[in-house]
């Protein structure tokens, strides 16, 4: 998907870099971005306060304050756990996503690709394929998620900013259980399924509007694809 803007040059901040989204914004900006991207470090320092930038991605896990002072033009990271989430991580994004204001907003749902923190199922599946683990699926298996790919990812947020505006769900629209996520890294793994706490309430976590679909966003990497190339890295 070829993400197509008519502003010269635009210098625009990217927070929050070392992690999962900066690292595929870094990998899939556009021409014509003149991109800065800080660590955590390099945010605390703050000399990044002393520009105007044309506009600035917060992925940072901070509040948004600092960057709406520097910017006419925000994209807020948030999160879809907005929409349920009772914890203070999703209290802290529907906080922050009210500061924004009128300001450009993604909610991020699950992913696959490189740099995603070993913490989430899909990563887990993985790491336990590699090393003929077995997969360790919670619950009985009926739980509901989706996944895009980082690649995709990264160029659905830089069409968000530099074409779209308000709110956006980002995160593939296709449903997949964990038990046929479970049996999809099987399919190039000699490893196995067991159940851990098999009666453990499922839930449902999938993007809940089309926006990002209506704006031209579309997945270019299924899924089945991602874990091939991901378990068969050097």
């Amino acid at each position: 998907m070829e993400v197509k803007h008519n502003i010269p040059m635009m210098r625009i901040l990217c927070t929050g870099s070392t992690g999962f989204v900066g690292f595929w914004l870094n990998v899939t900006q556009p021409k014509g971005i003149d991109a800065t991207y800080l660590n955590k470090a390099q945010y605390q320092e703050g000399e990044w306060r002393k520009t105007r930038w044309d506009a600035i991605i917060h992925a940072a896990l901070v509040s948004p304050s600092y960057a709406l002072e520097c910017t006419n033009k925000l994209l807020f990271i948030s999160s879809g756990a907005v929409y349920e989430g009772k914890s203070e991580y999703a209290d802290n994004k529907r906080k922050w996503e009210n500061l924004c204001g009128d300001q450009i907003i993604a909610r991020l749902f699950t992913f696959i690709g490189s740099h995603l923190k070993n913490r989430y199922a899909i990563t887990q599946f993985l790491e336990n394929a590699r090393f003929g683990k077995p997969l360790e699926v919670w619950g009985d298996g009926s739980t509901v998620r989706s996944y895009l790919y980082g690649g995709d990812l990264g160029t659905w947020l830089w069409k968000i900013l530099l074409e779209g505006n308000g709110v956006y769900d980002v995160g593939s629209f296709i449903p997949v259980s964990m038990i046929e996520l479970a049996r999809k890294v099987l399919w190039v793994t000699d490893s196995k399924i067991e159940f851990t706490n098999p009666e453990s309430p499922s839930s449902v976590y999938l993007p809940k509007q089309t926006r990002a679909l209506e704006l031209g966003c579309r997945e270019t990497t299924s899924l089945d694809s991602a874990i091939w190339s991901i378990l068969n890295e050097d």
